[in-house]
C-alpha cells in the first residue's frame, strides 16, 4: 500500500490551502467527531518573504527518481512519459502540467524540504516542473494548494498502509475516509464480512470469521453493528443506507440456492425408485396408480426447484393411522427442518399464506379430513 501513487483526481475536493475551511464529521446522534489529524492546512502555509527562487539544495541525493525525471524532462509531457516508462518509474502519463507539478511537489516533501524551499524551486524559471505554478495569477496560493494536496496524499498513503485498506472514494483533509458508498463497501470487505443471498428462501445471510456478532440473518440491528464497527476501526460513520445497499449488493454477487445445489449434488446409483418409493417406504399399495402418483410427486418437487413457478397444482394425500410417520416422511423428504412446514395456513389470507410458505420446500396440510371443500 505504501508504494501507491495517487493522482489529483483521487484526492477529495477540499480546499487544502492555508486558509481553507475545516471539515467535521457527525454521527447519528449529532455528536461531532474530533479530527484524527490536524494541522494539514496550516502546514501548507508559505512564508513568502522567506522564499528564495533557486533549485533546492542537495537535489540529486534527497529527491527520488520521479522528481529528478520530472525536473529533467517536464517541459515535454510525451517525452517525460516515455522516459519514466522506460525507467520503470511510472506506467501512465501525467494528464497535465498541473498533475505533473503536484507529483513533483510530493517528491520534494518526501525529500524533507520546507514549504519555502519548495516554492523557490518550482518558481525557478529553469525548472519545467513548475510550469503550472508560474502560470497562475496567485502563484503562492497555487503552490500552497499543491503542498496541501501532497500532504494529504502522503497522509492517505500512510493511513492505507496502516489499515491495509484502499478507500476508492477518497479521504477528507483530516484523513478520514469519506462517507461514500465505495468506501463503505471497502470497509465491509476489510472486516471480512461474507454476504450471501439465498435464492430459495429469498433471504440475505452474513457472517464474519472475525466478528461473531455479525453471524446470521441480515436484520436492521446488523446495520447498526456494522456502522459502529466501521466507526471504531476506520474512524468514519457510514450511513445506514450505504451499509444496507453494500451488503445487499455483495450478497447478490454471492447468490446460491441450497436446495438446488443439494439436488444437483446427488449421484444416481442406477436403482429405479421413483415408481416404487411409496409402496417401499410408506406401505402404500403396489399399483400402477400409486406408481404414477409417486413419480409425479417427486418430479413436480424437483421441477419447482429448478423452474420456480411452474405448473404443479396436485397434492399428494397420505391416509393412515396416527403416528405411522406421515409427517415424518414429509419432513425427511424436505431435507431440513426449516424447509418443511405443517402449519395450518388454509385459514389465512393470501398475503399471510405467502409469508408462511416462503422458503418452504414441502408443506403439509394437517388433518385434511376436517377441511370442508
Amino acid at each position: 500500500m505504501s508504494d501507491r501513487s495517487y493522482s489529483p483526481e483521487e484526492i477529495p475536493c477540499f480546499d487544502v490551502s492555508a486558509d481553507g475551511p475545516e471539515r467535521t464529521n457527525t454521527v447519528a446522534n449529532g455528536s461531532v467527531l474530533k479530527p484524527a489529524h490536524t494541522g494539514t492546512a496550516a502546514s501548507a502555509k508559505i512564508i513568502r518573504d522567506a522564499v528564495r527562487v533557486t533549485q533546492v539544495d542537495d537535489f540529486e541525493r534527497r529527491v527520488s527518481a520521479t522528481g529528478r525525471c520530472i525536473r529533467s524532462f517536464g517541459g515535454n509531457l510525451s517525452k517525460l512519459h516515455e522516459v519514466m516508462k522506460t525507467e520503470a518509474i511510472r506506467d501512465c502519463a501525467y494528464a497535465s502540467n498541473s498533475e505533473m507539478g503536484l507529483a513533483y511537489v510530493r517528491t520534494l516533501l518526501d525529500g524533507g524540504y520546507s514549504n519555502e524551499a519548495i516554492a523557490g524551486d518550482v518558481l525557478d524559471p529553469s525548472n519545467p516542473a513548475g510550469i503550472h505554478f508560474r502560470g497562475q495569477k496567485d502563484k503562492f496560493r497555487a503552490i500552497e494548494r499543491a503542498i496541501g494536496k501532497a500532504l494529504l496524499m502522503k497522509g492517505v498513503t500512510a493511513q492505507e498502509s496502516k489499515t491495509g485498506v484502499h478507500f476508492p472514494d477518497g479521504w477528507s483533509k483530516d484523513l478520514r475516509p469519506l462517507e461514500m458508498y465505495g468506501n463503505v463497501r471497502a470497509a465491509i470487505d476489510a472486516l471480512g464480512v461474507n454476504c450471501r443471498y439465498d435464492l430459495f428462501r429469498e433471504a440475505t445471510f452474513i457472517q464474519s470469521h472475525n466478528l461473531e456478532e455479525l453471524a446470521g440473518d441480515f436484520a436492521d440491528h446488523t446495520v447498526t453493528v456494522i456502522q459502529n464497527i466501521i466507526y471504531d476501526k476506520f474512524e468514519f460513520y457510514p450511513s445506514a443506507e450505504h451499509v444496507r445497499n453494500s451488503i445487499i449488493a455483495r450478497a447478490r454477487e454471492n447468490s446460491f440456492d441450497p436446495v438446488r445445489d443439494a439436488i444437483d449434488s446427488l449421484v444416481w446409483d442406477g436403482t429405479r425408485r421413483l415408481d416404487t418409493w411409496l409402496p417401499t417406504y410408506m406401505g402404500a399399495a403396489d399399483s400402477s396408480f400409486v406408481h404414477a402418483v409417486g413419480r409425479k410427486t417427486l418430479i413436480g418437487l424437483v421441477r419447482r426447484v429448478r423452474k420456480p413457478g411452474c405448473k404443479n397444482d396436485s397434492v399428494l394425500i397420505l391416509e393412515g393411522a396416527q403416528g405411522v410417520g406421515k409427517s415424518l416422511m414429509c419432513r425427511d423428504l424436505a431435507g431440513s427442518e426449516d424447509l418443511f412446514s405443517d402449519a395450518d395456513f388454509l385459514a389465512l389470507d393470501g398475503k399471510a399464506q405467502q409469508e408462511l410458505l416462503q422458503g418452504k420446500l414441502i408443506c403439509e396440510l394437517p388433518e385434511l379430513g376436517s377441511v370442508v371443500i
